[in-house]
């Protein structure tokens, strides 16, 4: 697989395994951006937001990796 785009040609569970690894480096590069950004400027919400962001374009892709393997064309 593919690091930033997940191939649509492995099973559901690879995608599954893709998707749960990259959030969860995310998430733990977040938290530590974030505690970082709170201690030298104050805030780390925007951190959070970015990362939040990213979640989603990962879910997106999955999905969509998802759709094209099971053969199920959105409308």
């Amino acid at each position: 697989m593919d690091v930033f785009e997940p191939d649509s040609t492995q099973l559901s569970s690879d995608i599954a395994n893709w998707l749960f690894l990259r959030s969860t480096i995310l998430f733990i590069l977040c938290l530590n951006g974030a505690i970082f950004a709170e201690s030298m400027v104050g805030t780390g919400i925007p951190i959070w937001v970015i990362g939040l962001w990213f979640w989603l374009q990962l879910l997106f892709r999955s999905i969509d990796a998802y759709l094209v393997d099971n053969e199920v064309s959105p409308a």
